[in-house]
């Protein structure tokens, strides 16, 4: 594929690189500030063009809800109240065999602040989740996020790489950089490709009118892929559960666990390729969304990872995470919301010792960590299920 499809003569296209290059010199990002703006917006161009309807939807989740104070959550004690549930043994934790995560799983590796700043001309620090499942890393993949610097204003950039061995034959490689207005979104410029034993993915918002800096980002990427392993997947454990997941959960009478009258209708994964969601659900290996709802804005979520089990110790590092009983599981925790952008929304994650599984309602008004106790009869009855 072509990156310099801007027909630059090479004079003009070593003149924008060496642009980005200086400019990473000079661009010092200031601090880190938590902002809420177009919630995972551009996440679509990790796995091709979505709808409009779509794209919106994902732009203004939780758009109109105040964002919540940063404040330090005191040390509580939580006795769950668990409702009996079928008894299963916690697995033994299973040796990990480790795949190669591309550029050792730094995103400072892929770029630098200072190069993300320069290309997009403004102070962009990096954005990271505060917490992840580590499914991306069992396929060897990572994603990015860069963000403006200044609080309020929304310039975003997106970095993914994943094993080519990992990715399905429909997964994009444009022919250069593609620059495209998406409603709700504006301007996105974008470029996918294959280069070696990787597949990689570079987005801009919102895209100037010259595509030039994406395509020299991406050039960078590329050129640093030969200075790490090829990535490649974590194999799987005999003791991974098998996905897809959901028609097996939904046996589960959750409304009953949670005490929600009327009950919840299991609902479709919306997780495909036409959604804007992260690489590592639309392959369908590393993880796997669950849904219930019940048509008033009641959902309640459940990601299922297999083999991400040793993920949990890192969440319970976390500053707001609070450990809890549950049934089945050698470990758990409740935490805030792992959605940087927001996070409304607290969530039980759990361990049989191999897996992990994350549980969490939305729908409501924002919530205290210590709220997810009550999804520890929900998580119980799932772990049982899964272990069968």
């Amino acid at each position: 594929m072509r990156l310099n499809d801007d027909k630059l003569s090479a004079r003009e296209h070593a003149d924008v690189r060496d642009l980005v290059l200086a400019g990473a010199q000079r661009i010092k990002p200031v601090g880190a500030h938590r902002i809420q703006v177009l919630a995972g917006a551009l996440a679509f161009v990790l796995i091709g063009g979505i709808s409009a309807g779509a794209i919106t939807t994902a732009a203004l989740i939780g758009s109109g809800q105040p964002a919540p104070a940063s404040t330090s959550t005191p040390t509580v004690t939580v006795t769950p109240n668990l409702i009996p549930t079928p008894t299963h043994t916690p697995l033994a934790p299973e040796p990990a065999a480790s795949g190669v995560v591309a550029f050792d799983g730094n995103c400072a590796n892929v770029l630098s602040e200072d190069e993300a700043s320069a290309s997009m001309g403004t102070p962009m620090i990096a954005f990271p989740a505060p917490w992840v499942t580590g499914d991306s890393a069992l396929l060897g993949g990572i994603e990015c996020r860069w963000i403006d610097a200044t609080p309020g204003t929304v310039p975003s950039l997106y970095a993914a790489v994943y094993p080519k061995a990992a990715m399905t034959a429909s997964f994009p490689v444009t022919d250069g950089v593609v620059c495209e207005v998406v409603d709700s979104v504006g301007r996105v410029c974008h470029v996918s490709g294959v280069a070696g034993a990787s597949w990689y993915s570079i987005a801009a918002y919102p895209g100037s009118d010259d595509s030039a800096s994406v395509a020299i980002l991406a050039e960078l990427v590329v050129e640093r892929l030969d200075t790490y392993r090829p990535p490649t997947a974590t194999p799987r454990g005999d003791a991974w559960w098998q996905l897809p997941a959901c028609e097996r959960l939904q046996t589960v009478d959750v409304a009953a666990a949670l005490g929600v009258a009327g009950g919840l209708t299991p609902v479709a994964s919306r997780w495909t390729m036409d959604a804007p969601w992260p690489i590592r659900l639309a392959v369908g290996r590393g993880s796997e969304y669950c849904e219930w709802i019940d048509g008033n804005g009641f959902h309640l979520t459940v990601r299922v990872v297999p083999g991400g089990g040793s993920a949990l110790e890192a969440i319970a590092a976390t500053e707001t995470a609070q450990p809890v009983a549950v049934d089945g599981a050698t470990a758990a925790v409740v935490v805030e919301d792992d959605d940087a952008w927001e996070g409304y929304y607290p969530v039980l994650v759990a361990t049989d010792g191999v897996n992990l599984i994350a549980v969490q309602r939305s729908g409501m008004e924002p919530q205290e960590v210590t709220d997810a106790v009550e999804y520890a009869e929900v998580a119980s009855a799932l772990l049982a299920v899964l272990a069968r």
